[in-house]
């Protein structure tokens, strides 16, 4: 009876982008990226792309968070804003599981993605 309890607790608590999401979110950059550049998000430095993806903390976006991409040479490249959308997949995902499913990815931040996510300095 208690683990029958238990698997109805966890199963009431759970919510598709805390569960299957990542607690990193990946930015993408292309050729036109210098894999020495420096990745600054909001003062921050987060290194290099490695064959051209940077994985970052997902609590690391806020809405309006600002990413400097710097040259070797110390050039910005790229000057963009971050801003949090929520993850269709997930969002939808969502209404499989209980109601308090959306209550807990909004609150712990999990079914939100930066976007953009891909970099280029191609116009």
């Amino acid at each position: 009876m208690r683990i029958l309890v238990l698997l109805l607790a966890g199963s009431l608590l759970t919510s598709c982008a805390t569960v299957f999401g990542s607690r990193t979110n990946t930015l993408k950059f292309d050729e036109t990226i210098p894999p020495q550049s420096t990745v600054m998000i909001d003062g921050a430095d987060f290194g290099s792309p490695e064959e051209g993806k940077l994985k970052i903390p997902a609590t690391v976006v806020q809405d309006h968070s600002n990413i400097q991409i710097i040259s070797p040479t110390g050039e910005v490249l790229v000057s963009d804003t971050l801003y949090r959308k929520v993850d269709p997949v997930f969002f939808i995902l969502d209404f499989a599981a209980p109601a308090v499913s959306h209550s807990v990815d909004f609150m712990s931040g999990n079914i939100f993605r930066p976007h953009p996510r891909n970099f280029s300095t191609a116009p």
